[in-house]
């Protein structure tokens, strides 16, 4: 039998690097700039995060920026708004390598996430679209290739999907779990991700993912946050966004500017 090359690796392989829990390092898209996808993949990044929850991205920018990532050769998630199976299906009809899900709750939940996201669970079949090579791909490969290959990570980041946490990991076809440490934070009532109950509500959150075999997944603003997550057993960072990590260039680059020019100009 003929095997498709397709998709390419980075995105054939991240669930699999995911799920064995080895460091993987990424950051979220916010501007729907295609350009910057393109920018990471070549920079080394692991992976990024298409934010269709707080970024401009519609499905058109998706499209586009999930183009920009199978070209550059960077895995891309989609962080899809909390419902909607719709939203699931076109990230992963447009070759998203997994999906990012906010807001999760209850295990019952998570259960319709999978079912969206996996075709023996009931995602929607078509062999038109890129995930599916645009029709290159026999239907039995594609669905195999598929269902093996996309990765499901949902986000504990509220009171009740704390309360729910080692239910919510318990489901069959969730690869991860994300700690939400912002929202948190806000739910926790305090000011700051690392605050002690917050990450207290992280050791808790890790611990359920370590009990039933997930992985796990976090955001930080810079890398120092990074060991005090690791100990709960994070393994895949999102470090920043691509609006931050300009800013701080910028700002570097015209400090460093400034800097050498002290006392030649008046």
């Amino acid at each position: 039998m003929t095997t498709h090359v397709f998709p390419p690796a980075a995105h054939a392989t991240f669930r699999q690097r995911l799920v064995e829990a080895g460091l993987l390092t990424g950051t979220f898209l916010k501007a729907p700039v295609p350009i910057v996808t393109e920018w990471l993949g070549a920079i080394g990044y692991d992976f990024t995060v298409i934010d269709q929850e707080h970024g401009a991205f519609g499905r058109e920018a998706t499209d586009l920026a999930l183009l920009a990532a199978r070209a550059s050769g960077i895995a891309a998630l989609v962080r899809t708004p909390t419902d909607g199976a719709e939203h699931i299906l076109s990230a992963l009809d447009g070759g998203a390598a997994g999906i990012l899900v906010p807001h999760v709750q209850s295990a019952e939940q998570a259960r319709a996430i999978v079912a969206a996201a996996r075709y023996r669970s009931g995602r929607g079949f078509a062999l038109s679209t890129r995930a599916a090579g645009y029709g290159q791909v026999p239907a039995r490969e594609h669905v195999e290739q598929a269902d093996s290959q996309t990765a499901v990570i949902v986000q504990i980041e509220d009171l009740q999907g704390l309360e729910h946490a080692d239910a919510i990991a318990s489901v069959d076809g969730i690869d991860a779990i994300f700690i939400g440490r912002g929202d948190l934070s806000n739910a926790l009532g305090v000011a700051s991700p690392n605050d002690p109950l917050v990450l207290q509500a992280s050791a808790r959150i890790g611990a359920a993912a370590k009990r039933h075999g997930k992985a796990l997944s976090a955001f930080i603003a810079n890398p120092a946050e990074a060991p005090a997550l690791a100990q709960f057993g994070v393994s895949a960072f999102l470090l920043g966004t691509d609006q931050a990590l300009l800013q701080q260039g910028a700002q570097l680059a015209a400090r460093g500017l400034r800097e050498v020019l002290k006392g030649e100009l008046s």
